[in-house]
């Protein structure tokens, strides 16, 4: 029913717990491959110690982890595919409750779980005002759903039928940030998100640098602009709508936090990538000092980008 695809590179600490947590589902009928990426760390022997003949290990050179998501998927055997970090788990009824749901739910071909966030000393549920009601599943517009917070789709939570994937790399290879938002655009074109609104899945935040501490690439930056065009011009009008209030709140957002990283000349080739993605006024607030505080800017974003 389910293969498991978990990239692995240098997570001695932490692929133990994932692990355990897969190992111990109420559901058994997965496989488990093990995408070694690399590892210069003790992580294949925190692997060893978890002996189950559902368990595979591939080996590869370091290609980072678009490459080995999309390695897993191709030698993948079963038809839903569950992409799980090698520091996230699960609660041991999430595959039990997947498998429910696609036997009530057969024409949706995504579903997901909420999940909660983990931090050093506090814990964080997902949350969002599209969501269904606690405990609770309903079909969810991406475009819709992003235009006001977070995906409702994460690696952690979130299984995929692996008829959706039509080439052998879904995922892009060589991007360092964001190739998971990239893909679930693309896929979200064709397909709504089947959410059960109960949190059966761990995203750890412990260890990882927040999306806000990360500096996104000039190359991965062009290459979310360039998917962002792609699908606008696939979609209804009406989710143009809400995705439009997304990505001018993305790319503002984005390229005030970055531009200092940028050359003269990335930052030109960026503003004429965008500026027919944006309004006037957003090409104006392009130009603001990259020293203003990034907390208060996105909060008056999303306050005055609203279509």
């Amino acid at each position: 029913m389910f293969s498991i695809v978990i990239p692995l590179y240098n997570k001695q600490h932490t692929i133990g717990r994932t692990l355990q947590s897969v190992l111990q589902q109420q559901y058994e009928n997965f496989e488990v491959l093990i995408i070694n990426d690399g590892s210069t760390d003790s992580s294949l022997e925190a692997v060893a110690t978890c002996s189950d003949s559902r368990i595979r290990i591939i080996s590869t050179e370091n290609a980072g982890v678009s490459a080995a998501r999309n390695i897993g998927l191709k030698h993948a055997q079963y038809q839903w595919i569950a992409f799980l970090d090698a520091d996230d788990w699960w609660d041991d009824s999430f595959l039990r409750v997947m498998a429910t749901l696609i036997e009530q739910f057969s024409e949706h071909a995504i579903i997901a779980t909420s999940r909660t966030h983990v931090f050093q000393t506090y814990e964080q549920r997902y949350l969002h005002k599209f969501l269904p009601k606690k405990g609770e599943v309903g079909a969810l517009d991406h475009f819709q759903v992003i235009s006001e917070g977070l995906p409702s789709m994460h690696t952690c939570s979130t299984i995929f039928n692996r008829s959706l994937f039509k080439t052998e790399a879904p995922f892009k290879i060589g991007m360092e940030m964001h190739e998971d938002h990239e893909l679930w655009m693309r896929l979200a074109v064709s397909n709504s998100v089947l959410f059960l609104n109960s949190p059966l899945a761990f995203y750890n935040k412990q260890n990882k640098h927040s999306a806000s501490s990360k500096q996104l690439s000039e190359k991965d930056f062009h290459q979310l602009v360039a998917t962002i065009k792609e699908v606008n011009v696939k979609i209804s009008a009406e989710q143009k709508v809400t995705f439009k209030k997304y990505y001018r709140r993305f790319i503002v957002f984005s390229f005030l936090k970055n531009k200092k990283h940028y050359s003269t000349i990335e930052k030109s080739v960026l503003e004429q990538q965008v500026k027919s993605l944006l309004t006037p006024s957003d090409m104006w607030l392009l130009r603001i000092p990259s020293f203003i505080p990034l907390s208060p800017l996105y909060r008056w974003l999303k306050r005055n980008i609203s279509s």
